[in-house]
């Protein structure tokens, strides 16, 4: 070893005497205190204030010297967080920039949230392409399940193949769907896997829905309609419907569903079977379709071209809006109605529950068939021109979510996605597909 440098005191304020130094060491005492000899520099168990220019406070305290090596390495290197230190070690506090707040960092000396600009989504140097990254698709955070990303958009994903699908429902991890043709209702995981067929023998099963426990379904060859649990498998019959049986909704006691023959009526049956099936409204021009809220039932009729409501009980039927072309699927929310009209160049309507004019919210719609609402987002499927659509309950124009598609018909959706079916040879049924597209 070469012989020690002399050491050069450099002395801060300092309250007590303090021994600061061993010949031929540099050492970092108490005060801010230290000795600069050239050599080894070691590093006590920290304390405040004395390792500049980082933040020492985070280095570790092995109980002992340790060697810091050169000067430049004092500073304990972490990610730059905008807290009013030199957290990087590179000489500027904060990069130069002033900003506050968890979300944000200090990128390339600008503030940025990062949870939200599209170039870093999460870190300063992600340099994220919401144009085609499949975890960021559009914003930051749009993963796209599985699918592509193209333009911002994400691509539908095939989850399934199916035959004749018609109804579609899904829970908290499984779709479920009829296959008319097969006489069948299958299942699969929501985020995929192996499709299961997990009832048979059906006759023509049709329209689907769930309360989160049962399946209901309705036959439209027997005309019988149906449940079964989804964990247990077992078909219970729970009427026998007139007519040609259409448009099933469950609510928290009861079935509902529309005779779809001209003259038909509004039916209601208990979710349990225990007492016979009800006519709650009688002499509608075939009406389609149903849905339910805690006081009403509402339904389209497609032959008057009317939307009617009426009591759960029955009572109160009234006509709540005429000329309509073909008014098809239907939902409702807290305060409004909303249906398609199913024509080539078709709409989707919207009505106040209190009353009033409809008003069109999306026009020039390819065929809208199925219809789901989420908050203040309404989704549709346009069987014609093979789209999935996006619109706002308030009526700004509407963005086509996936194109190109083989008659999209059944949609359900759950909080992240939306799964559709369609009829990939449009003369030839059986040959059909489950789709899930991120929302």
């Amino acid at each position: 070893m070469r012989p020690p440098t002399p050491p050069a005191l450099r002395c801060c304020a300092v309250a007590a005497l303090t021994l600061c130094a061993m010949v031929g060491i540099a050492m970092v005492g108490i005060s801010g205190c230290s000795f600069d000899t050239g050599g080894p520099r070691l590093r006590p168990a920290p304390r405040d204030g004395l390792y500049p220019p980082g933040d020492a406070s985070k280095a570790p305290d092995r109980g002992g010297p340790q060697d810091l090596g050169p000067r430049d390495s004092w500073c304990v290197k972490t990610k730059e967080v905008c807290d009013g230190k030199d957290n990087d070690c590179d000489g500027k506090v904060d990069n130069g920039a002033t900003c506050k707040g968890s979300s944000n960092l200090c990128c390339d000396g600008k503030c940025v949230n990062i949870t939200v600009n599209p170039n870093h989504c999460g870190k300063c140097d992600n340099k994220v392409n919401t144009a085609t990254d499949k975890k960021n698709c559009g914003k930051c955070g749009h993963d796209c399940l599985g699918g592509a990303c193209a333009k911002g958009m994400c691509a539908p994903v095939n989850i399934a193949a199916a035959r004749d699908p018609f109804g579609i429902v899904v829970d908290k991890t499984t779709v479920y769907w009829t296959n008319t043709d097969a006489g069948a209702m299958a299942s699969v995981l929501a985020a995929g896997g192996k499709t299961k067929v997990i009832i048979t023998g059906l006759s023509g099963p049709r329209s689907l829905a769930t309360d989160g426990t049962m399946l209901y379904w309705i036959n439209s060859g027997d005309k019988k309609v149906l449940r079964s649990s989804k964990t247990n498998i077992k078909v219970e019959s729970l009427a026998v419907a007139t007519g040609s049986p259409s448009g099933i909704s469950v609510d928290a006691t009861h079935v509902y569903w529309a005779d779809f023959s001209d003259g038909g009526g509004i039916w209601r049956v208990k979710k349990d079977g225990s007492a016979p099936a009800q006519q709650l409204v009688a002499k509608q021009a075939s009406p389609w379709a149903t849905a339910v809220d805690g006081k009403h039932v509402y339904w389209t009729a497609t032959k008057s071209g009317t939307i009617g409501r009426a009591d759960l009980d029955g009572k109160n039927a009234k006509v709540m809006a005429t000329n309509q072309s073909d008014p098809r699927a239907i939902v409702v929310d807290a305060t409004a109605i909303y249906w398609t009209d199913a024509v080539d160049s078709g709409k989707v309507m919207a009505l106040p529950k209190a009353g009033g004019a409809p008003t069109v919210l999306a026009a020039s719609q390819g065929k809208p068939s199925f219809l789901a609402a989420s908050g203040s987002t309404l989704y549709w499927t346009n069987l014609k021109s093979g789209q999935v659509m996006k619109g706002d309950i308030n009526g700004s124009a509407p963005k086509v979510l996936a194109g190109g598609l083989s008659q999209p018909f059944g949609l359900t959706l759950d909080a992240k996605a939306l799964y559709f079916t369609t009829f990939d040879k449009p003369n030839d049924p059986k040959d059909g597909r489950v789709w899930r597209l991120a929302r």
